[in-house]
């Protein structure tokens, strides 16, 4: 394979995957509590051809951490928070889910969950509540049932919010890059959910720069594949 196809399939390869995640972004546009995802590219020295030859490679995805708008539901049971933190769902042993807005229900056996049927955290465990009353969720995080405090929500951050894992549905876990999670004291708004982060119209044009990049790239490739040909085809002549 010739330097220079080397370097257009390469270009390729990565705009076709930075295409993937734009094009995931676009589609959670309306997904609660969603923050936009970004692709990093590195330079590659190639040092066995020339010291000022550089291929492009994928860095790591990184999360936007910046908030999405607030509206209001009326529903006493849809929580987002104010500022930084994060609502933890039940997940692996010792690793929560976080996610920036949740809708919580009371199943027949009194589990407290998500509209997916995902355990909330309150006070790092599951919580079962008397699925006969209501229940009523404090700007503190409070569990409130009947008048009686039976917890409070688990409210948790870590330091790089962009570092972290998206899970979908507008989930995340922890890394290593995004650093453990610790407690926070985030306010609790109830009756409101956080939406996507995505702004629609500037991932639109940024979709079709990168869809006409990918195709001036492949335009490339195939015309080294076509001199490639003609090369050989010229050298089996007699």
């Amino acid at each position: 394979m010739s330097y220079g196809l080397y370097v257009a399939t390469a270009g390729a390869v990565a705009r076709q995957n930075q295409l993937d995640v734009v094009s995931n972004n676009l589609a959670n546009a309306n997904t609660p509590g969603y923050r936009s995802v970004d692709v990093g590219f590195q330079e590659v020295l190639a040092e066995e051809q020339a010291p000022d030859r550089h291929l492009v490679a994928l860095a790591e995805t990184r999360v936007d951490p910046r908030p999405g708008p607030l509206s209001s539901t009326g529903n006493p049971l849809d929580l987002s928070l104010e500022g930084r933190g994060y609502f933890a769902l039940q997940g692996a042993p010792g690793v929560p889910v976080l996610a920036r807005t949740v809708s919580l229900k009371v199943d027949e056996s009194g589990l407290l969950s998500d509209q997916r049927g995902r355990p909330v955290m309150v006070d790092g465990a599951e919580l079962h509540v008397d699925p006969a009353s209501p229940i009523q969720i404090t700007a503190e995080g409070e569990v409130t049932q009947s008048g009686q405090v039976l917890g409070r929500l688990s409210l948790y951050d870590v330091g790089n919010g962009g570092g972290l894992s998206p899970l979908g549905d507008g989930l995340y876990t922890p890394n290593d890059g995004s650093g453990p999670v610790f407690e926070v004291g985030a306010k609790v708004l109830s009756g409101t959910i956080e939406g996507s982060n995505v702004e629609t119209v500037g991932t639109m044009v940024k979709m079709i720069r990168l869809e006409r990049d990918h195709q001036s790239l492949m335009k490339v490739i195939q015309a080294y594949r076509e001199a490639d040909e003609g090369l050989i085809a010229a050298g089996r002549k007699p």
